[in-house]
């Protein structure tokens, strides 16, 4: 008796081991596929890396930033950081080429973001950042209409500003030519401003 019951508890308990793991399982597959549609539908070019420099997943938009390459896991990072360099698709100038790939290759799992130009006008948005996993996240986003606008908004208002001056200028010529008596006296306090 104490037998059979033993055998029905272990029976039991392998169930419900198996039961977790088919869960447990499934729950993982769930999240894999919902990761995949995300990266899917997002407009930026994501990468992960493993902690040893790897590539381990990508998506399509991420391909989109080497056409002339296909991409497979198990890339090296630092292959992908020389051929971002040396083949231009970030416009990387030839004295500071070496320069800018060792210092990709240090911030390899940290966290960082810059801004760079593409060959074909575009600003790419280009961020790093390390997963609770310890995989490293490489992102990115093409920001061109956001720079361009940062950009006409910064030259609209340093000409606002100048106009500001240049009319200023103006009020205090006509104030000057108002008050003066002679047209020498006035044409010299015109030029003191």
């Amino acid at each position: 008796m104490i037998l059979l019951v033993t055998v029905l508890l272990l029976v039991l308990f392998v169930a419900g081991v198996l039961w977790r793991l088919r869960l447990s399982s499934h729950r993982e597959a769930v999240s894999s596929h919902r990761l995949s549609t995300v990266l899917d539908r997002t407009e930026s070019g994501v990468s992960f890396w493993d902690q040893s420099g790897r590539l381990t997943r990508f998506n399509d938009r991420f391909q989109e930033f080497y056409p002339t390459v296909t991409l497979n896991r198990g890339l090296e990072f630092e292959d992908l950081v020389r051929f971002t360099a040396s083949r231009a698709v970030f416009l990387v100038g030839e004295a500071e080429m070496d320069n800018w790939v060792r210092e990709w290759i240090d911030r390899f799992g940290q966290s960082s973001q810059q801004i760079y130009r593409a060959p074909d006008g575009r600003w790419i948005d280009v961020r790093t950042s390390s997963t609770v996993g310890g995989e490293t996240l490489l992102m990115y986003t093409d920001v061109t209409t956001n720079h361009t606008a940062a950009v006409v908004d910064t030259t609209r208002d340093i000409r606002a500003a100048e106009q500001y001056a240049s009319l200023e200028m103006l009020r205090g010529a006509i104030a000057i030519g108002r008050s003066s008596e002679s047209f020498h006296e006035a044409c010299r306090e015109m030029l003191e401003l």
